[in-house]
């Protein structure tokens, strides 16, 4: 029993030390112009580390925003030369399809033209010969 209201005590003062030396330290701090100028000044110090990070990452993300920007406007340039070419090609094709066909028609009505006019000629030597 003596033991556990030795050691209650022993709390009770250790806590009670604690937050007196706390009570200090704050009177220690509020009145001790040197230290309130060193804790400015390291104040301002991390301040300015923090606005030097924000710039940092200010700018780094702007340049990762400007690369993103290139790859799209790149990519969309490969697309539309890609689709040009695909254009040009088809384009190209459907030229010499319709030239071919042309063809065709041209030797088509050539022969239709040239069986006319074996018909005519026989037709000719038929009469002339009846």
């Amino acid at each position: 029993m003596r033991q556990k209201a030795k050691r209650i005590r022993e709390e009770k003062e250790s806590e009670h030390a604690k937050l007196v030396q706390e009570k200090y330290d704050q009177r220690f701090r509020r009145d001790c112009a040197e230290l309130r100028e060193l804790q400015s000044k390291e104040l301002d110090y991390e301040l300015g580390n923090e606005h030097l990070w924000q710039m940092k990452e200010k700018f780094d993300k702007k340049k990762d925003q400007q690369a993103e920007e290139e790859f799209w406007t790149q990519l969309w340039y490969n697309d539309i030369s890609k689709k040009k070419e695909r254009e040009d090609r088809d384009a190209q094709e459907a030229k010499v399809k319709s030239e071919n066909m042309a063809k065709i028609i041209r030797e088509q009505m050539q022969a239709s033209e040239a069986e006319r006019n074996s018909q005519k000629s026989k037709r000719k030597e038929y009469s002339e010969a009846a």
